[in-house]
């Protein structure tokens, strides 16, 4: 049995809970300060070495 919240993800199984805390940052497309696009494109798991994000840069970014 998987129960979720908002925060904290935890599972109870065998009298024993486990908890799941929220990735240090947010899973969904984020812009740098130097204007490249971060995207998430797989890793539907909750840990963080289990998602894969492409880096896209603009033609006109100002990316050193």
């Amino acid at each position: 049995m998987v129960l979720f919240s908002q925060q904290v993800r935890f599972s109870y199984e065998d009298s024993s809970v486990t908890f799941q805390m929220p990735p240090p940052y947010s899973v969904v497309i984020q812009e740098s300060e130097k204007g490249h696009l971060h995207i998430p494109v797989s890793g539907e798991g909750l840990l963080e070495e289990d998602r894969t994000w492409l880096c896209v840069s603009r033609r006109n970014s100002q990316a050193q």
